[in-house]
């Protein structure tokens, strides 16, 4: 059984639901989500030449908050 996904559901298209509280996600969340927004930034580039100034926004926020976390990272401690 082979299980097909149409380019649109992997793309963060600028109509689809935002998180607006970004803290609020998983570092992995985050991760998709940034993937996502890259195939729609990309998608733009190669079909509208422009990127819609929507999917810059996300991208940059996205991508900010992906570097911070990265440059502090929260260590869990065992309980």
């Amino acid at each position: 059984m082979t299980e097909t996904t149409s380019s649109e559901s992997i793309r963060c298209m600028v109509d689809d639901d935002f998180p607006e509280d970004l803290d609020g996600l998983s570092t992995a969340e985050l991760h998709v989500l940034h993937s996502r927004v890259v195939m729609q930034l990309d998608h733009e580039y190669l079909e509208l030449e422009d990127p819609h100034p929507v999917t810059m926004d996300r991208h940059a926020c996205v991508a900010r908050l992906l570097r911070m976390r990265e440059a502090h990272p929260v260590r869990l401690q065992a309980g």
